[in-house]
């Protein structure tokens, strides 16, 4: 059965809400299906601007069957989040650094098309749009510490597990610990997977105070340290021990 992707449509809130039912424990607002398929959101954090989302849904449709006929496979849903609004201040050391992050909200796929390569091309098309936009360092997530085929995945697709946060979910009453994961853009993605992201944080603002104090050594007050995730990664740590994890 063929296999396409396109943007998430107003016409997908029902099904957009039965897979995500279906796919995970956590139970979301009827407002996050409304406007996942709007393409836009209201965040306190952002004041009453509407954040762009940025969707892919993966559909399949039986050979002669029309359009409407459709379902849903598999979806990722993103937003771009600035640095300096980000709750997860352990990303980056300095946001100057990377002043954009893109936040992946939920990514799944339904079982009959597992295994089959369909969530890591739905986490390409995340990458790929990421890469376009030179402000975009990292992109990150959260995961339940149950989650291990997503731990897996995530692992596979070299996201670096940054730390655990404790209670983050509320499932059925019950609070549930997740991992913050990862993957750094640009010359950064050629660090070793099996590298701690508390190790990759920690070099990171280490390069950042050398660039800073150089720059003021010399009296140049241009330096703002954007440049600081390619020198990063020009300084492998691959033998370092570490606790990376990953996603659904």
């Amino acid at each position: 059965m063929p296999i396409t992707f396109r943007p998430l449509l107003t016409s997908d809130c029902t099904p957009l809400k039965d897979l995500h039912e279906q796919l995970f424990p956590v139970k979301y607002a009827d407002s996050f299906y409304t406007n996942a398929v709007s393409g836009s959101m209201v965040s306190s954090r952002h004041g009453s601007v509407p954040i762009p989302l940025f969707s892919r849904v993966a559909v399949t449709t039986q050979p002669g069957e029309p359009s409407s006929c459709e379902e849903l496979a598999g979806v990722v849903i993103t937003q771009n989040i600035p640095a300096e609004t980000c709750k997860d201040k352990e990303l980056v050391s300095d946001p100057s650094t990377f002043p954009l992050f893109t936040y992946v909200m939920t990514l799944g796929t339904c079982e009959p098309h597992r295994r089959h390569g369909l969530a890591t091309s739905l986490l390409n098309v995340v990458l790929d749009e990421a890469r376009l936009n030179d402000k975009c360092g990292l992109v990150y997530l959260h995961v339940i510490t149950t989650n291990l085929p997503a731990i897996r995945f995530y692992e596979k697709n070299k996201f670096v597990r940054v730390r655990e946060i404790v209670d983050y979910y509320v499932i059925d009453g019950r609070m549930w610990n997740c991992y913050l994961y990862a993957r750094y853009l640009g010359e950064c993605e050629g660090v070793d997977r099996n590298v701690s992201g508390r190790v990759v944080y920690l070099i990171k603002g280490w390069l950042v105070g050398v660039k800073k104090a150089i720059a003021g050594l010399f009296g140049n007050t241009s330096v703002d340290g954007g440049d600081d995730k390619n020198q990063l990664c020009k300084r492998k740590v691959g033998d370092v021990e570490d606790e990376v994890e990953d996603v659904v």
